[in-house]
C-alpha cells in the first residue's frame, strides 16, 4: 500500500483502527505526552490532538509506535513483509556483486526487482505542498507558535 502524503497515512490508519482523534482540548504541557506514553504501553493506536491548549495546529502522537504502523508506513501489509524491506534495505546497504556472466543471468530477475523497489523509494521533489498553505518569514517566524511539547516534568524546555 502506498500514500501521497501524511493526511493520506492518517485516513488509511483511521480507517484500520489504527488512529483516534482527540476533539478536546489538549495541553502540549505534559498532558499530550502522558496520553501518548499510556496508548504506546497498551500498544494503542496513534493519537491525533486536533485541539492543543493555545494552539491552532494538531499533533500526531505515536505514528509509528507499533511494529504493524511502522510495517504499514513503509508499504507492507504485516510484520513479515516488514522483514523483506529490511532485508532488501540490508543488501543495498552492502550489496553482492555477481560473480560472474553467469550469475548475474540467474540473478537478473532479482536485481530487476530491488531496482524497481529503489526507484520506489527515491524522494519525489514536488512544486507545491500542503505543508507550503501557510508560510512565515522573516519577523513572522516565532517557534512560540507550534505545539511543541513539554514532555516530562523537570524538563528544561518543550523538546524540538
Amino acid at each position: 500500500m502506498s500514500y501521497a502524503d501524511l493526511s493520506d497515512f492518517v485516513r488509511q490508519l483511521e480507517s484500520l483502527g489504527e488512529l483516534k482523534r482527540i476533539g478536546a482540548e489538549v495541553s502540549p504541557q505534559l498532558e499530550m505526552t502522558e496520553f501518548c506514553d499510556r496508548m504506546l504501553k497498551q500498544g494503542g493506536p496513534a493519537l491525533l490532538c486536533e485541539e492543543p491548549a493555545g494552539h491552532s495546529i494538531p499533533v500526531l502522537g505515536n505514528l509509528f509506535g507499533t511494529v504493524r504502523r511502522v510495517a504499514l508506513a513503509m508499504g507492507a501489509e504485516n510484520e513479515v513483509a516488514l522483514r523483506e524491506i529490511g532485508k532488501l534495505l540490508a543488501a543495498l546497504r552492502e550489496p553482492e556483486a555477481p560473480r560472474g556472466l553467469r550469475e548475474l543471468w540467474e540473478r537478473l530477475p532479482e536485481l530487476r526487482n530491488v531496482l524497481s523497489k529503489v526507484m520506489d523509494m527515491a524522494p519525489k521533489e514536488l512544486s507545491t505542498a500542503p505543508c507550503q498553505k501557510v508560510v512565515w518569514e522573516g519577523k513572522d517566524v516565532d517557534l512560540g507558535r507550534l505545539p511543541v511539547q513539554t514532555c516530562w516534568p523537570e524538563d528544561v524546555a518543550p523538546l524540538l
